[in-house]
Formats: C-alpha cells, sequence, structure tokens
C-alpha cells in the first residue's frame, strides 16, 4: 500500500518503477502513476489480494479438468495414431 503526501492511499502491485515515479497496477482501474516525491509511506503486505478460500474450489475443479483434458488427449492421439482414414477427416 502507497499512502502519499495529500493522504491518498493506493493498494495494488507496482508494475513498474524508476527513479522518479512508480507505476501501481490497481485491480477494477487504469494503473496509476505516482512520484516517489509525493510518497509518505510504502508499506509492503504479506498478504495476498486474492480472497481467502477461493482457491479451494478452483483446484478440485481444475484437477478434474486436467484429468479429463489428459484422458481425452490420450484417447485421441491413440486413435489417430491407428486410424490414417481418421487422420485425413480431420486434417492431420
Amino acid at each position: 500500500m502507497i499512502t502519499t503526501r495529500d493522504g491518498r492511499t493506493y493498494a495494488g502491485n507496482i508494475a513498474n518503477q524508476n527513479e522518479r515515479s512508480i507505476v501501481l497496477r490497481v485491480v477494477g482501474q487504469d494503473a496509476v502513476v505516482i512520484s516517489k516525491s509525493d510518497i509518505q509511506s510504502i508499506d509492503n503486505s504479506e498478504l495476498s489480494m486474492m480472497p481467502e478460500g477461493m482457491l479451494d474450489d478452483m483446484s478440485t475443479s481444475f484437477c478434474s479438468y486436467f484429468k479429463m483434458s489428459k484422458f481425452i488427449y490420450i484417447f485421441f492421439h491413440t486413435v489417430l495414431q491407428r486410424s490414417k482414414s481418421l487422420r485425413i477427416a480431420c486434417g492431420f
């Protein structure tokens, strides 16, 4: 989080910086360019900006999707290797 000398606070990720300014990527907004001379403090957070537990269901869904994708890939790869007419029909 960045606090400026005039009291404004910004929470986001530093996208770029140089000796004069910091470009902050703020969720849901355009990037913000802040002059380093305007900064009062910068506090790094160890916490993620992602809401707690958001990946819990997603990881299960992703694993299921990955397993199904792997099955489909192996199935069609095997079928296409064995069937010249199917390879031609599918454009492989």
